[in-house]
C-alpha cells in the first residue's frame, strides 16, 4: 500500500512538472500585444455591430405591437358602435 502511494505521489510529481513547463508562456512583445489589441478591436466593432441589430429588431417587435394594439383598440371600437347601433334599432 505504501509502495503505490509512494508511486502515485511521484507520478502527480511528474505530471505536475510537466504541466508546469507547458504552462510557461513567452514573453509579451510589442507585436503580440498589437495583434491583441487588433483582435479586441475588431470584436468590439463585431459586438456593435450585434447591439445595433438587436435594437432594429426590438424596435420593429414594438413598432408590430403597437400596430396590432392600434387595430385591436379600433376592432373593438367600431363592435361597440355596431351593438349600440343594433340596440337603437331594436328600440325604435
Amino acid at each position: 500500500m505504501r509502495r503505490f502511494i509512494v508511486l502515485l505521489v511521484i507520478c502527480l510529481l511528474i505530471v505536475g512538472a510537466g504541466l508546469a513547463q507547458k504552462e510557461s508562456k513567452p514573453p509579451i512583445t510589442k507585436e503580440a500585444l498589437q495583434q491583441r489589441l487588433g483582435q479586441l478591436q475588431q470584436a468590439r466593432e463585431q459586438a456593435i455591430a450585434n447591439v445595433n441589430a438587436l435594437n432594429g429588431a426590438i424596435q420593429e417587435c414594438t413598432y408590430w405591437i403597437d400596430q396590432i394594439e392600434m387595430a385591436e383598440k379600433t376592432s373593438k371600437s367600431e363592435e361597440k358602435k355596431s351593438e349600440k347601433v343594433k340596440s337603437d334599432a331594436a328600440l325604435h
